[in-house]
């Protein structure tokens, strides 16, 4: 069968190289607009989309997060190869050394699934000027 240029999805086929069955038909068969999504990461790629500073706060709230998080990681791998050790050598308790890991974990998990909690401490809303 012969596709015509005057066919329906001939301007995606144009756009995207494909003779007919390719991404530009699977993609407008499930409601994916494709002219959309185009024009959206054109605009990101000049620079149209501005990021403000609670915005940026937040991901380095969420950075802080991950690397809390490796850090819980590594002292509790530290908790599981010290039992090749003798006990003299190290200087806190293994239960002491566990809670310590833990709740650099679970911190580190707050910050990187809930960081707006930081940001509004960082920067409270400001309530309107009563007359």
């Amino acid at each position: 069968m012969k596709e015509h240029a005057h066919s329906q999805d001939a301007p995606m086929r144009a756009r995207d190289g494909s003779k007919g069955g390719g991404p530009a038909r699977v993609a407008r068969g499930y409601g994916t607009d494709c002219g959309r999504m185009g024009s959206q990461s054109e605009s990101l790629a000049k620079g149209n989309h501005k990021v403000n500073e609670q915005q940026t706060f937040g991901v380095l709230v969420r950075a802080i997060g991950v690397t809390v998080v490796l850090n819980g990681a590594r002292q509790l791998w530290f908790e599981i190869v010290r039992f090749a050790y003798p006990p003299s050598v190290f200087r806190y308790p293994v239960s002491q050394d566990l809670l310590y890991a833990f709740t650099l974990i679970a911190l580190g998990a707050i910050m990187i699934r809930w960081p707006d909690w930081i940001v509004r401490f960082a920067w409270p809303q400001e309530s309107e000027p009563s007359n």
